[in-house]
């Protein structure tokens, strides 16, 4: 069985396209909604901003109306909260647990990556080959369709981001960041596995939200909107976009055009 996985919260941006290409991609698609507490592997973000979600931790962009409608997929199980979730980890143990997926390959596809069939398949018979129980990857890290990230920060070469784990039923995450499936052992390395499409930056109102949310990015809203507007000339160093000086590991890292 191929299961994906998904936490949103405000991803009405994505899941229209989403909800076209994933149905048709996984025999499963587990779908979690809501604001998180800044607990656990969340606790090195700020504490939730209650301008983006209602009093019960819901979206407020129409991303709970989508879900509720696309639940009827027998092919989606969605999952809803009823207050601020204990951390992201909480959300993806949440969902494993009610679903209960049979065994086979387990995708965590945030819902602002896109990926397609054949690079699915292709990474699943990678890890057949290999014998590798779990697969990292780097992307296309897009600030408008022309802008790129290039680097340890966003497309991230240091480490690469862990999407695919062979599943057995009962594995849960030990940890969101990074993402970690007890029991794992052997690592198919981001320089074997395709390259995904991530959005993480793409759009005006998700920078507003994560300079709000995550730890020392309270400056990145006024740095997107200077290099997507032309205004800092590319290329740029990543501290452009922080708008202050970067952890050592990020420094080489380069914005630039696609």
């Amino acid at each position: 069985m191929r299961t994906a996985i998904s936490i949103v919260l405000n991803g009405i941006h994505h899941l229209p396209e989403q909800a076209k290409i994933l149905p048709e991609i996984f025999d499963k698609w587990i779908i979690v909604e809501g604001a998180t507490k800044n607990v656990k592997c969340s606790s090195w973000c700020q504490e939730m901003p209650e301008a983006f979600h209602d009093e019960e931790g819901h979206s407020i962009d129409g991303t709970k109306e989508f879900l509720e409608e696309l639940s009827k997929n027998p092919k989606v199980d969605v999952y809803f909260g009823s207050d601020l979730w204990d951390g992201k980890v909480s959300m993806f143990n949440h969902g494993l647990e009610q679903s209960n997926p049979e065994d086979g390959f387990l995708w965590e596809i945030d819902i602002d990556e896109y990926w397609t069939s054949s690079q699915v398949a292709n990474t699943e018979t990678l890890m057949t080959n290999t014998g590798a129980d779990v697969a990292s990857f780097v992307c296309d890290y897009l600030l408008t369709e022309d802008i790129i990230v290039l680097g340890n920060w966003g497309e991230n070469r240091a480490e690469g981001y862990k999407r695919c784990w062979k599943y057995t039923k009962g594995k849960q995450y030990i940890s969101h960041i990074p993402p970690v499936l007890d029991g794992e052992k052997s690592l198919l390395p981001w320089n074997y596995t395709p390259r995904f499409k991530h959005l993480s930056y793409y759009y005006e109102d998700t920078v507003k939200f994560k300079s709000k949310f995550y730890t020392n990015h309270e400056n990145i809203y006024e740095g997107w909107k200077k290099i997507t507007s032309g205004e800092i000339p590319l290329p740029c160093g990543v501290e452009q976009l922080f708008q202050k000086p970067v952890a050592d590991h990020w420094k080489e890292t380069v914005i630039t055009y696609r």
